[in-house]
């Protein structure tokens, strides 16, 4: 893309790594500052230059948003499905289930000499860091802009997005997709 001189936006979650960082370098310095109050889409953003990965001999930009309904929706959902996986876990203690990658992210199982589980703990740091990254996104892009300014295109080229999809779909919702020429003669004798 940089040798075609093309510039680029790109959403990404606060829980990747990519930019769990970043934002948990910026946490609790921009959340409430009514300068960085986006008021269009009810969040607040801040932006800061960094590299995108090891090498990168430009600086882009990260422009990092904290949604305080998302926050609490996000938050709502992590709690609701670690509460799930403990239940889960709790109905197999006494057999040699073993747990695969999903609960091993957030639990360390105990197993006696036979393979028997005895209980799993919850790994609370790792929980504790999701849910501080609950509610925020990051925009980088290529270009110098604001956080607001990034918001709004990444927004309008979503919408966009959405517009010619509905658009496709519109224009083939009148297509059949049937194995026989004897299924779509059925069909269309059925809606007369």
């Amino acid at each position: 893309m940089e040798d075609g001189k093309h510039e680029f936006i790109i959403m990404a979650k606060g829980c990747k790594s990519l930019v769990s960082s970043i934002i948990q370098g910026l946490r609790n310095s921009f959340e409430t500052d009514r300068s960085c109050a986006i008021r269009s889409y009810w969040v607040y953003g801040i932006t800061k230059e960094a590299s995108l990965y090891e090498g990168d001999n430009r600086n882009r930009y990260f422009h990092v948003y904290y949604n305080p309904f998302k926050c609490a929706a996000e938050r709502g959902q992590l709690e609701k499905r670690i509460d799930k996986y403990k239940e889960f876990i709790r109905k197999h203690e006494g057999t040699d289930q073993k747990f695969g990658k999903t609960y091993l992210d957030y639990f360390d199982f105990k197993y006696d000499k036979k393979g028997i589980l005895l209980y799993a703990e919850e790994k609370t740091e790792i929980i504790q860091r999701e849910l501080e990254l609950c509610g925020y996104f990051c925009i980088i892009t290529s270009e110098k802009m604001t956080a607001e300014q990034a918001l709004v295109k990444y927004k309008g080229r979503d919408i966009s997005e959405k517009l010619f999809s509905a658009d496709k779909s519109f224009i083939g919702s009148k297509s059949m997709r049937v194995q026989s020429s004897e299924a779509i003669s059925r069909s269309c004798f059925s809606n007369l």
